[in-house]
């Protein structure tokens, strides 16, 4: 270094060491959330920056750069590079002192205000706990093999200690030690599910662990499935893996941790039958096969993490710009969504290992970190942020998912990489899809079996309508009609397949969103059952609407804004028809006042920025809403933000499929009170119509208007939340 970058480097390194000092003083005097541990923060992120300034270079990077960035970390030594994060790493001190200071602040006005507005109090203080729960800063370090820096990320967190380790593995090593309980309930939530759908499974109901690394999720996985209390409930459970040496361990295990309960599992190499209620078979990929061409010898393969551990390291940039920055006071990452935005057509699912956003002291730690990983500086217009990513053209990955959807009739996996899209794009069946947190696992139910009694099961419904329509035609509209359901969530053909009068429901919403389309006058939207979110949502999946439509364009002004409509269809009998139109007009009221008290209502209320939070994250699942006009993120922060005025209304849709009644009339209107909300009645002769105009491609809106004078699609609210 020449002497001045010398000089000032020194005096940056002097300055953060007395103000780290104090920090450490601050702390053990007077406790956490001190304001000298938020100072040196920001004379840590100066010293960063002025690393980048004063000593580029390989040397530098090795005997400068390695060391501060190791301040507060602990290496532990082994053949596999690993860390513990403590408290007192710079970064880490700072968020905790951020923390303490946002719950002081809560618990401040909960004493203090007059009247206190949680919106939803459990929702509230679930993200609450889980955003307390949350490192923050920082979510890498370097770790070392051999002299080489390597990235390590954040695998676990306790009392603001963090276990750090590589966010990727090699085949060849030792699985870590993932609590299965998590995985092991939603496995137990799934066959609930499943028995639903397909009780003549009950007797001889068999789950495969594909891939399972560890003994532990089996054990838990049967512990789960011990809460099945029906007598008649019997459950296989299958231990499989394309690698002979992890699954001899995955048995060695398994007899060891059952032996001294000899009673609570059997363990078998081989047989299949049933010697208790609950019992553990180990197998070798190869070891069996279908029993017949179109049939699975496994009823649900479970795939704990399998995505994720084999994908890859990446570093991408994003553009640098100081002025969206947050203050490391109001930026909170637990409410981001770690998934890479893009497009569409891509076979690739991308998570980052870090916040998307940070604020400055988090730019320049990850901007140090980089140059020390990638072992090169990069330009000062750009920022780089580590990721992991897998592609489902990789063969090993493709073959796997061949060969499990070959097993197995639903194929569940539970990973916080896998992206339904991808899946969809490799012409596999999503068939339900659960959205549970921002960030962190969710599960994706995929399907390859043929469900050929579903255009079955649609004719028949078409039939009886006497729509006057060929063979030939009422047999594409079937499948067009199944084609659109699919758009919206493969749970819709799920249930149609399986319960006959879930056919019924499936044409419900599939006329329910050509309406809404037809409203939409053919702009890019997204579509959503809402049963997908209910938990996210904090609901239960009876008591919200079907869908929620998002369509984004540019206003008067150019900016973008948001157009959200939420439908409820009914699809019912004349005798029927009172208790639907209630019971639909409820659960619309309901999902609305929700969403409209979330979003427009008090402006005191606790956890709007949570909602916007989630409605920004919604558009990653489906990002087909956005025109051209406008990029994802700069709509998904305008939504955060509360700059992207909304648009918000709802319809209570009401199908009456018969019997024939030899009347004229096409149907009626009804306002749904308290909300911006209509309930729109069909008869039998009004749905016959929809579905020929629907057919044919011709416009609804007539039909449409012939109910009533009033005109909701007509007109627009748009209005910035509260």
């Amino acid at each position: 270094m020449t002497p001045p970058a010398g000089a000032d480097l020194g005096e940056t390194w002097t300055a953060f060491v007395a103000g780290y000092s104090a920090a450490i003083d601050d702390w053990r005097t007077n406790g956490m959330g001190g304001t000298p541990q938020l100072e040196q923060a920001d004379l840590y992120a100066r010293l960063l920056d002025q690393l980048h300034i004063s000593a580029p270079g390989d040397l530098n990077r090795r005997d400068l750069w390695e060391p501060i960035l190791r301040i507060g970390t602990v290496q532990i030594a082994g053949s596999t590079p690993a860390a513990i994060v403590a408290p007192w790493h710079p970064m880490r001190m700072a968020a905790t002192a951020v923390k303490m200071r946002s719950l002081c602040g809560l618990i401040d006005h909960l004493l203090k205000a007059e009247e206190v507005n949680f919106g939803d109090q459990r929702l509230f203080f679930a993200d609450l706990r889980s955003e307390l729960a949350h490192p923050y800063y920082p979510e890498a370090v370097p770790g070392f093999t051999g002299g080489e820096a390597v990235l390590l990320t954040e695998t676990s967190t306790l009392n603001d200690y963090s276990f750090m380790e590589r966010p990727v593995r090699d085949p060849s090593e030792a699985s870590t030690d993932v609590d299965p309980a998590e995985a092991a309930r939603e496995i137990r939530g799934l066959i609930g599910r499943y028995l639903d759908l397909q009780p003549h499974e009950r007797a001889n109901l068999s789950i495969m662990l594909y891939n399972c690394d560890a003994a532990g999720l089996p054990l838990a996985t049967v512990n789960a499935l011990g809460s099945v209390h029906e007598d008649e409930v019997h459950c296989n459970v299958l231990v499989r893996h394309r690698d002979r040496s992890k699954l001899n361990k995955v048995y060695t295990d398994l007899l060891d941790q059952s032996g001294n309960d000899p009673d609570a599992i059997v363990v078998s190499e081989t047989s299949l039958n049933f010697m208790s209620k609950l019992r553990i078979g180990v197998m070798l990929e190869g070891s069996t096969g279908r029993r017949a061409p179109d049939e699975r010898s496994v009823d649900v393969a479970f795939l704990h993490d399998v995505v994720s551990r084999q994908a890859r390291e990446a570093w991408f940039s994003v553009p640098r710009n100081d002025d969206t920055d947050p203050s490391i006071a109001d930026h909170v990452p637990p409410r981001w969504s770690y998934r890479r935005v893009v497009g569409e057509e891509q076979l690739t699912a991308t998570s980052y290992l870090v916040s998307p956003r940070q604020p400055r002291v988090g730019w320049s730690y990850l901007d140090a970190l980089a140059a020390v990983i990638r072992k090169q500086s990069h330009r000062d217009n750009e920022h780089y942020l580590p990721a992991r990513q897998i592609s489902l053209q990789d063969h090993g990955l493709e073959a796997m998912f061949k060969d499990v959807h070959g097993l197995a009739e639903w194929v569940a996996t539970y990973d916080d990489l896998l992206d339904k899209r991808q899946l969809m794009a490799q012409g596999i069946k999503v068939i339900r899809y659960r959205r549970e947190r921002t960030h962190g696992r969710n599960m994706v139910v995929s399907s390859t079996s043929d469900l050929r009694v579903l255009p079955v099961l649609v004719r028949r419904r078409l039939d009886q309508l006497s729509l006057g329509l060929s063979d030939d035609r009422l047999s594409a509209l079937a499948e067009r009609m199944i084609a659109d359901a699919t758009a919206i969530s493969g749970d819709v053909i799920l249930r149609a397949a399986k319960r006959g009068v879930s056919a019924g429901e499936l044409i419900g919403l599939v006329l329910s969103r050509a309406l809404v389309a037809e409203e939409l006058l053919k702009r890019p939207a997204s579509w959503f059952l809402l049963d997908d979110y209910a938990q996210w949502l904090g609901q239960r999946e009876e008591g919200i609407a079907d869908i929620l439509a998002l369509s984004v364009d540019p206003g008067p002004d150019g900016r973008p804004r948001l157009r959200a409509v939420v439908t409820e269809a009914k699809y019912v009998e004349a005798s029927g028809l009172a208790e639907a139109k209630r019971h639909s007009s409820q659960q619309l009221r309901q999902t609305m006042r929700r969403i409209e008290d979330a979003l427009f209502g008090d402006p005191g209320r606790l956890d709007r920025d949570l909602w916007l939070s989630r409605l920004a994250d919604i558009l990653l699942d489906e990002p087909s809403a956005l025109t051209a006009s406008f990029s994802l993120e700069e709509v998904r922060n305008g939504i955060r933000n509360g700059t992207v005025e909304i648009d918000l209304k709802g319809y209570s849709h009401i199908f009456v499929s018969g019997p024939a009644d030899g009347g004229g009339s096409l149907g009626d209107q009804d306002e749904v009170t308290e909300v911006r909300g209509l309930q729109e009645i069909y008869t039998r002769e009004g749905l016959r119509q929809l579905i020929k105009a629907y057919e044919a491609s011709e416009p609804l809106m007539p039909i449409r208007s012939a109910l009533g004078d009033r005109r909701l699609w007509e007109t627009s609210e748009f209005r910035a939340p509260a």
